[in-house]
């Protein structure tokens, strides 16, 4: 009894004092972790939504049981390293280039368009379109002034339905005029020169004959600025006077018959248009093939040709811009809403061409254009 008495005091002895030990080794411990906590947790503020996954499974926080093998400091370092780039390429991988050498796969179509007055060709939102005949007017006044073009040739420029334009000669459009009339503000027109003004005025009277006097052109100068501010400004502002920049190239194309056959397939074949007299392509000149169409445009041409030139053109291949030809059908449903007394005016130029042609058969020609 004895023995077993001691042997039982003995055991229990033994077992409290094996809890006792491992209770105060599991207190040095987690008083250890709590002391390095700081040093463990570093990485707790850049990457908070990382470690409150990680230390979490690893009971690293108050109130949650810690784990039993305690690993060091530099074990930590490295299982938290491994674990991060495992956890980095899942939950927050950067977008990579896998196609470097294919840089230019992504990029969009940059539209453009040529502008009409340096034919330079230009990205679309650098250009704009013009319709106002006063608009024109004010851009090639501009160009002639600096000997870009003469009189003349104006005309083709404002016979345009559109012109589209760079920004830059809207701005350029004035402080030419400006600078020609040695002034500064649009207001001063009329304490210019007298000469220069004179000869301003010629040169404004022939490329547009609406403007003819110093106060038209003062209003329109005024509500050109006030349209086209905002493309002005952000324009660099030219400091000296604009010297003549040289000429677009223009390319003179020889004639059908003076090609030789064996560069034939190698050049575009090419015809004048019967309205600028211009040698052109063929993709932007529309062929008259029926007698309907060539009427009408003969017609509304009488003003460059004699009844005779113009039978005989009657008879011949006549082709025409695309552009001018929109251009006349303007003018044919103009035509159209004409009283039947001047018809008959019409119609007398008609008969010359065609006798054949009443007033009723006119109208159908109109109706299939």
């Amino acid at each position: 009894m004895e023995f077993e008495n001691s042997y039982n005091e003995s055991g229990r002895n033994a077992c409290e004092e094996h809890l006792r030990k491992q209770s105060f080794e599991n207190e040095k411990e987690l008083e250890y972790m709590r002391k390095n906590r700081n040093e463990q947790l570093y990485l707790i503020d850049d990457r908070r939504r990382f470690e409150s996954t990680y230390y979490y499974d690893l009971g690293y926080f108050d109130g949650i049981s810690f784990r039993p093998d305690i690993k060091e400091e530099e074990e930590v370092k490295e299982d938290i390293e491994e674990l991060e780039d495992h956890t980095y390429c899942k939950r927050r991988k950067p977008k990579r280039n896998l196609y470097p050498n294919a840089a230019d796969i992504g990029k969009k179509h940059v539209e453009r368009h040529t502008c009409t007055v340096c034919f330079e060709l230009q990205r679309a939102a650098l250009v704009r379109d013009i319709y106002a005949h006063e608009e024109k007017m004010l851009i090639m006044v501009s160009r002639v002034l600096q000997g870009m073009i003469i009189v003349e040739k104006t005309n083709v420029f404002m016979k345009r339905r559109y012109s589209p334009c760079c920004h830059f000669h809207f701005f350029e459009a004035i402080d030419v005029i400006y600078k020609f009339l040695n002034i500064e503000k649009h207001s001063k027109i009329v304490k210019a020169e007298t000469k220069k003004l004179e000869k301003l005025m010629e040169i404004v009277r022939k490329v547009y004959a609406e403007v003819s006097t110093i106060q038209q052109l003062d209003d329109v100068m005024y509500r050109f600025q006030a349209k086209y501010w905002d493309f002005m400004e952000n324009c660099d502002e030219i400091t000296s006077t604009p010297e003549p920049l040289k000429p677009p190239e223009v390319i003179h194309f020889p004639a059908a018959d003076t090609v030789n056959s064996e560069n034939n397939d190698e050049l575009e074949p090419h015809h004048y248009c019967i309205y600028c007299s211009e040698l052109q392509p063929d993709r932007i000149l529309a062929q008259l093939t029926t007698q309907k169409e060539r009427l009408v445009i003969l017609y509304l041409l009488r003003g460059f040709f004699t009844f005779e030139q113009a039978r005989s053109q009657m008879k011949k291949e006549i082709f025409i811009c695309h552009s001018h030809f929109s251009q006349i059908i303007q003018d044919v449903k103009r035509i159209m809403r004409f009283p039947m007394e001047s018809v008959r005016v019409i119609m007398v130029t008609i008969n010359a061409l065609c006798q054949d042609i009443d007033d009723d058969q006119f109208y159908e020609i109109l109706d299939f254009l």
